[in-house]
């Protein structure tokens, strides 16, 4: 009996101060993957979530200005400007995630396969880390596994991720 009581205490252990950056950029790049926006939102640095806004209305803007509004839009998923535009960094970086998956539906169905390993851990002095992944798209097509970095921030006590560094075959 208590093996039982034992045995998830382990499995579910937190992991070291030293393993937390590595453990929320595989968690925010598996629920990007899988396509748990707000799971993936809620792992992002706020000065990443405020660059995804500031984007995104600067497209909207350029695209007003051309007349392609609607075009800029529909390639988004879709949904009103108004309602985008009124929305907080969070849901707004869902919503802009969720719309691309509807105009992308067969590469979203890839993605939920992919496997990730972390690689490596680097620290820098100033509260900054880079995590290298392994994704592995699926295990019948191994060769096309490929190599993602991500530099993480910490927020307060918190590491957050704050942007894609690199991505190589």
């Amino acid at each position: 009996m208590v093996t039982g009581l034992v045995l998830p205490a382990i499995a579910c252990r937190r992991p070291s101060a030293q393993d937390k950056p590595a453990f929320i950029a595989k968690t925010y790049l598996t629920a990007f993957l899988q396509g748990d926006y707000k799971t993936a939102a809620s792992l992002l640095h706020p000065i990443a979530l405020e660059g995804v806004r500031a984007a995104f209305l600067d497209g909207l803007s350029k695209a007003r200005v051309v007349g392609g509004e609607k075009d800029y839009l529909d390639a988004l998923g879709g949904h009103p400007s108004s309602e985008l535009e009124s929305l907080t960094s969070v849901d707004l970086f869902v919503a802009l995630r969720e719309g691309a998956d509807k105009v992308s539906r067969p590469d979203f169905e890839f993605r939920k396969k992919t496997k990730l390993e972390v690689i490596s851990t680097q620290f820098a002095d100033s509260g900054k880390a880079t995590v290298r992944l392994k994704c592995i798209p699926s295990a019948e097509s191994p060769d096309l596994s490929f190599e993602d970095s991500f530099e993480l921030l910490l927020a307060g006590s918190e590491w957050k991720v704050l942007r894609e560094v690199h991505k190589s075959k």
